[in-house]
């Protein structure tokens, strides 16, 4: 999958460089109904962001909440989009911060763009080292039977949550 801008020492394959109008992505969008055309917006911007081809460690967290609670789509719209980009890496807030960097230095995970945050029930969701991982632009930690390795931290990072409520950092 490409990366616009394309990001130096990775291998490409079959990238096109056909322009469209956006329309198509535009349509997909409008399937989550949005309820201002800022939303709209927000959401086009969270499925553009795993193509992004920015600094490492510097895309934002994306969080997906709704005024409706339970049925809204949450869910739905991340699944969506880990879909169109490859594929996601499930994580809990209960999981421990060096094995979800084992976990993200596999070699399947290795292929995935983005972490899941899926249904999370937190009042505030305040946790130091993830908040470390999401803005550091190399991930390292022990990959299984390697021993010490690292990956860029060119992931999209999404959390769903009724009633989001974050720290400020």
């Amino acid at each position: 999958l490409p990366h616009y801008p394309p990001i130096a020492g990775r291998y490409y394959v079959n990238m096109s460089t056909e322009r469209t109008d956006g329309s198509k992505l535009r349509e997909l969008v409008g399937m989550f109904s949005p309820a201002t055309d800022l939303d709209g917006e927000l959401i086009l911007a969270l499925f553009l962001t795993p193509f992004w081809g920015g600094r490492s460690g510097a895309a934002p967290m994306g969080c997906i909440t709704s005024d409706d609670g339970r049925g809204a789509g949450k869910s739905t719209l991340a699944m969506a989009i880990a879909n169109i980009a490859g594929g996601s890496v499930d994580v809990s807030p209960n999981e421990d911060i060096q094995r979800l960097k084992e976990r993200l230095l596999t070699p399947t995970s290795l292929r995935k763009r983005i972490v899941l945050l899926d249904n999370l029930k937190a009042l505030k969701f305040s946790w130091g080292e993830f908040e470390g991982l999401l803005t550091s632009p190399q991930i390292s930690g022990r990959q299984l039977y390697v021993g010490d390795a690292s990956r860029p931290n060119n992931l999209t990072w999404i959390a769903t949550l009724n009633g989001a409520n974050f720290s400020e950092d």
